[in-house]
């Protein structure tokens, strides 16, 4: 999305706030408008482990609606914290071709949430299904583990 005309001189004056709600909506709005400062300032507070789990989120939420390119290759580091099951889902948005091996090679650790979000995930896309489904014949994944509804969408063509 493209930002207004206006909005490089309201962003600086707003920047300025001391209010952070304002300074954070400001951060968010940027990202949407494609300020790439941002979403790479994002992308590392989302690395960040010392940030709190609220802002963390936040960032990986943004990352995702602008589609931020750089993001898939991080996800495989969020996969051993809390934000585990918010990163799994978030290879559904992207066309990545590593997911399917990042997810299956971790599968076995992951809980029951994690699994089923990883089931979900790799059902949601072509390229991804295809994975699942070898998953499924070479025994990494039982078929017990897959719902119904999942199923479903791998019989689609």
């Amino acid at each position: 999305m493209e930002a207004p005309a206006s909005w490089s001189s309201l962003r600086l004056k707003l920047s300025g706030s001391q209010n952070d709600e304002i300074i954070k909506l400001v951060s968010q709005l940027s990202q949407i408008f494609g300020d790439r400062s941002i979403s790479e300032d994002a992308l590392k507070l989302l690395l960040n482990k010392s940030a709190s789990i609220t802002d963390r989120r936040e960032a990986l939420a943004g990352l995702i609606a602008m589609r931020f390119k750089e993001l898939p290759p991080n996800l495989e580091f969020l996969l051993e914290t809390e934000l585990q099951v918010d990163a799994i889902r978030a290879y559904s948005f992207f066309d990545y071709p590593e997911a399917p091996s990042v997810l299956l090679s971790a599968y076995s650790k992951f809980n029951a949430e994690a699994k089923r979000v990883t089931v979900d995930t790799l059902s949601s896309r072509l390229s991804y299904a295809k994975e699942l489904l070898g998953a499924l014949k070479d025994g990494k994944i039982e078929k017990s583990e897959i719902p119904t509804y999942a199923a479903r969408n791998l019989q689609k063509p």
